[in-house]
């Protein structure tokens, strides 16, 4: 077996017990390589949920290792709790400021795991009313924060120190890269639930929240190479929460109508499988998947939590297939021509001001042009050794 898909078999083992609270079994945790079980986590992020398993057979790690692995549950609960206090004074300010805000991501996850600092996350995710976008630049910027691209994405990202990183969404889905989603979510602020009267705080109905949580997966695993074990965790979790209660009727229509029904049984089989207590206990986890979930689960391995290069192209390169699904030559050349001189709403989103000045765009292209070789050469040939090979 490949040893970095044995290693996240581990982490997936570890997971497991933890979120089902089962003791591992002595002679499982003997038989790993621990170090490189421990670095699989870690490019998973999930240090803290493995080591709260493995806590019971501490004595089995090196003493390094263990120290390593053993702060990462407490850093990533202080973790939690500083994010916690940090974020209502940023709740209070757009309540007082009447800022629409809709938490997102692990912020409403991490409450639904069986413990606190179960799931680690290395940032903060909200999304706000676009038109107040620049009073809550004003406030970051006051309280210490420095802001990184405001504005020319669909998030503007807010980092300070020793910790804090807040990326505050103005948008779901961007046009650019995925047109159904963007669309789908163009009427958000109608859909949501509002909390209290005094406060400005939405929230998703448990449904969408289940919708979003898998249109996030998909656009990561499409579109930005991959995303790690972690949502297959989430969905997991989730749906021992809440899947009893979930109107299955509404939820397969909106999944039909975004293109993710087969996404979202896909991704519900599989975690259900990996993470079951009973294939857990028995430490037989593999045994229950047909081929094409192991390659699938391979694939969640071997993206991380940042994935690849080559899935990022693929993604990229797989909206220019013909209607068959395949790359033709001349499939290869429209996508080679929208990278050289792109256009639209990618102008619109990542270079505001060639938007505005439409007629300044050939500068634009020129000097992309020439980053791209001197820059970013390195890039560029990997990119087109993998378009050159695709079918």
């Amino acid at each position: 077996m490949d040893k970095s898909f044995k290693s996240g078999l581990d982490v997936i083992y570890l997971t497991s017990c933890a979120l089902n609270g089962i003791t591992p079994d002595r002679g499982v945790i003997e038989a790993m390589d621990l170090e490189a079980v421990f670095g699989q986590a870690k490019r998973h992020r999930m240090l803290s949920i493995t080591y709260m398993a493995i806590e019971s057979c501490r004595d089995t790690l090196e003493p390094e290792l263990a120290r390593k692995w053993g702060i990462s549950a407490p850093q990533a609960v202080k973790s939690s709790l500083m994010y916690s206090v940090e974020r209502e004074k940023l709740y209070r300010f757009m309540d007082e400021n009447e800022i629409a805000y809709l938490p997102l991501k692990g912020i409403i996850m991490q409450d639904i795991y069986p413990k606190l600092g179960m799931r680690q996350m290395a940032d903060n995710d909200i999304l706000i009313d676009i038109d107040k976008r620049h009073l809550v630049r004003d406030y970051m910027v006051k309280n210490g924060y420095k802001s990184d691209g405001y504005g020319k994405d669909m998030h503007d990202v807010y980092i300070k120190p020793p910790i804090y990183n807040f990326e505050i969404h103005v948008y779901l889905a961007i046009e650019s890269v995925d047109a159904v989603f963007y669309n789908y979510y163009l009427d958000i602020w109608q859909r949501l639930q509002r909390q209290d009267d005094k406060r400005s705080e939405y929230r998703f109905s448990v449904e969408d929240f289940y919708i979003y949580t898998l249109v996030h997966a998909y656009k990561h695993i499409n579109y930005t190479g991959g995303i790690g074990i972690k949502p297959l965790t989430d969905i997991f979790v989730y749906l021992r929460r809440y899947e009893d209660s979930l109107d299955r009727g509404y939820l397969d229509a909106e999944l039909e109508r975004i293109r993710l029904t087969a996404f979202e049984k896909n991704m519900r089989l599989l975690s259900k499988k990996i993470f079951d207590a009973e294939a857990t206990k028995e430490n037989r986890i593999e045994d229950g998947l047909n081929e094409e979930e192991i390659q699938l689960l391979k694939f969640f391995i071997d993206s991380g939590s940042f994935g690849n290069k080559d899935t990022l192209y693929r993604g990229m390169i797989d909206r220019f297939a013909n209607g068959e699904g395949k790359i033709t030559r001349t499939g290869k050349i429209r996508y080679l021509l929208s990278r050289l001189f792109p256009t639209g709403p990618y102008i619109r989103e990542n270079y505001p001001f060639f938007h505005r000045h439409k007629i300044l765009l050939p500068a634009l292209w020129v000097y992309r042009f020439f980053t791209k070789i001197f820059v970013k050469f390195g890039h560029v040939c990997k990119e087109l050794k993998f378009i050159s090979k695709q079918k």
